[in-house]
């Protein structure tokens, strides 16, 4: 019985924790941006996850960089000159998500879900 007395304090805590503050408003206009290390998504591109075959490789890329990507074995070039927008991370840390148009997204997701690639990077 004190369990669940307990229980029902600690509910009726948390919940008047949660409304006891509101949030601020939003700003607005051009004080409501903020700086991010991450470049955004460019209108007319999509971001897609892609897994480097040489997890390495990951320490010499940075969001805003500029790569090639070339599927491993073959190193047949898949997509050209596309945007980094996150480097590892997650539950995969070799993994980069990029920017690329819809039909470098389907030439990239048509390799497979097991693909690996390579990543040359062409500037910063």
């Amino acid at each position: 019985m004190v369990r669940v007395g307990l229980v029902a304090v600690l509910l009726c805590l948390a919940a008047a924790m949660l409304y006891a503050a509101p949030a601020p408003p939003p700003a607005a206009g051009p004080a409501a941006v903020t700086a991010s290390a991450e470049p955004g998504l460019p209108a007319g591109l999509v971001g897609v996850p892609v897994r480097l075959a040489e997890p390495g490789a990951l320490a010499a890329l940075r969001p805003g960089d500029r790569i090639d990507l070339l599927a491993i074995p073959a190193a047949t070039a898949v997509a050209s000159d596309v945007l980094v927008l996150v480097v590892g991370g997650g539950v995969d840390a070799a993994v980069l998500v990029v920017a690329v148009s819809e039909a470098q997204a389907r030439l990239l997701v048509a390799t497979g879900p097991d693909a690996q690639f390579a990543a040359i990077l062409r500037r910063r």
